[in-house]
């Protein structure tokens, strides 16, 4: 299988953010800028970036005309795993993963000898967020987010759900923070952040196409009738700020792949494979990392290729490290342990699960995580209101 690979040499969503950091005044971050941007696109006085969770290129294509591809500036690739917690913490810092190792879902940190749901900051098997337990997200992950640096403010939209989550508060320490409601609650916050005076930089994430592709598929009649919403909201939006100095850039943190229940791996039914193993499967169900008990290697390896060599690939974590697959720069100290002994990369629209004990049964249509081109293909967007409203001048 041709695996689609991150770009991380100026082609992929963590150069945005690295372009951004730059046009704030903020300098290097630590990843090339991306290609697809210059100077003039981001020196307007209010710099909008806008995140449409899983809204992947080949889908935006799919769709015929439309407000976004009438806008598209080109294609980037999401990051490694293709997935939004290692994305928008790439987002937020204008690191890669192997640079701030926030590694996908489902985290092994040896600090707490246990496996988290990052995002939610909650112990895999369930229970109470781990900051009630004194437990500070920041002595994890050792995160450096970049919005205090720059040399405007910056503001963060996100649902009022997440908005004082542990992971907010960290990835987005230095911004100013507000919660929505639902898409008319959410651009009507845009609007009135574009309106004010003064230079700043905005942020706004919204999840709800996600949601629904993990739910019905990608090319579900829910995900094509709320991409129309979404359209209509950011066509209002576009034309109340065209003339102002304002960039706007749209992009996605991953794109999705429909999976099936005949392309499910269930550890379950492989015991010897899962007799190999020192600790549940982590990261995502398209990029698993596994934890191999000592003396065990040759006998996981061996299994693998003899029984689900049809499925996935079979790497070791080290080997696509150095590869780059996680990106350039110096790796994170926490990195090693985060990504296990192996990955499991698994290939067409195959998903590999274990489930623990307690643990409800749950089934995702729309999946990511992986490499291929579904995933980690993403749109960039680019309304420049100031040059829209000359452009529109007839001659």
């Amino acid at each position: 299988m041709n695996f689609c690979l991150p770009d991380y040499d100026g082609g992929s969503i963590v150069n945005v953010s690295a372009s951004i950091a730059r046009a704030c005044g903020m300098g290097d971050p630590g990843c090339a800028p991306a290609r697809l941007l210059d100077v003039g696109d981001l020196a307007n006085d209010i710099l909008v970036l806008l995140l449409i969770d899983g809204l992947g290129l080949g889908f935006l294509r799919r769709q015929g005309d439309n407000l976004f591809i009438r806008h598209l500036r080109g294609e980037l690739t999401s990051v490694l795993p293709s997935t939004t917690s290692s994305a928008i913490s790439s987002i937020a810092t204008g690191l890669t993963p192997r640079q701030h190792a926030v590694t996908g879902w489902f985290m092994h940190l040896r600090e707490l000898g246990a496996v988290t749901a990052i995002l939610p900051f909650m112990p895999r098997i369930g229970g109470e967020v781990l900051s009630k337990y004194r437990v500070d997200m920041h002595d994890l992950l050792d995160m450096q987010p970049m919005f205090d640096k720059f040399d405007r403010p910056a503001h963060v939209l996100m649902p009022g759900w997440i908005v004082d989550s542990a992971y907010s508060r960290l990835a987005f320490a230095g911004a100013r923070r507000q919660g929505y409601d639902d898409l008319d609650d959410f651009v009507g916050h845009l609007r009135v952040l574009l309106g004010q005076p003064g230079r700043r930089f905005i942020y706004g994430y919204w999840p709800e196409f996600d949601h629904l592709c993990h739910e019905h598929g990608v090319d579900s009649r829910e995900a094509a009738a709320h991409f129309r919403h979404l359209e209509q909201a950011f066509e209002a939006l576009f034309a109340a700020v065209s003339g102002s100095r304002a960039t706007l850039l749209l992009m996605a943190d991953h794109g999705l792949i429909d999976t099936a229940p005949q392309r499910v791996i269930a550890l379950e039914d492989h015991p010897e494979l899962r007799e190999c193993l020192s600790h549940p499967l982590c990261g995502e169900p398209r990029l698993a990392y596994c934890y191999v008990r000592p003396g065990s290697e040759v006998r996981f390896e061996r299994y693998v290729s003899q029984h689900l060599a049809h499925a996935c690939e079979c790497r070791r974590s080290q080997e696509l490290v150095e590869a780059g697959w996680f990106g350039p720069g110096v790796s994170h100290l926490e990195l090693a342990h985060r990504l296990g002994d192996y990955c499991l990369v698994m290939k067409e629209n195959y998903v590999i699960k274990d489930r623990l004990l307690g643990e409800r049964p749950f089934r995702q249509i729309g999946v990511h995580g992986g490499v291929s081109r579904q995933e980690m293909s993403v749109p960039l967007v680019v309304f420049n209101a100031a040059a829209e409203s000359q452009s529109s001048v007839p001659d």
